[in-house]
């Protein structure tokens, strides 16, 4: 997996990015496609955004009071 477009949240305590497979992985995200997602860098925590879409994200835009 290949981690791209990263971009960091307005309070400064999240960093976005897109995950990009490099080949098929069976894992939580679809292993075809590319997937959204975070870090708290407080915390360490990776939350993977878009559960449940099942599309290829492209791109994306982080809100000014938090989330995507």
């Amino acid at each position: 997996m290949i981690e791209q477009n990263l971009q960091l949240s307005p309070d400064g305590k999240h960093l976005f990015f897109v995950i990009s497979p490099i080949e098929p992985t069976g894992g939580k995200h679809n292993g075809t496609q590319n997937a959204l997602d975070s870090v708290d860098l407080t915390t360490g925590v990776t939350e993977h955004w878009g559960k449940g879409f099942n599309g290829n994200i492209m791109g994306y835009t982080i809100r000014s009071q938090g989330g995507v």
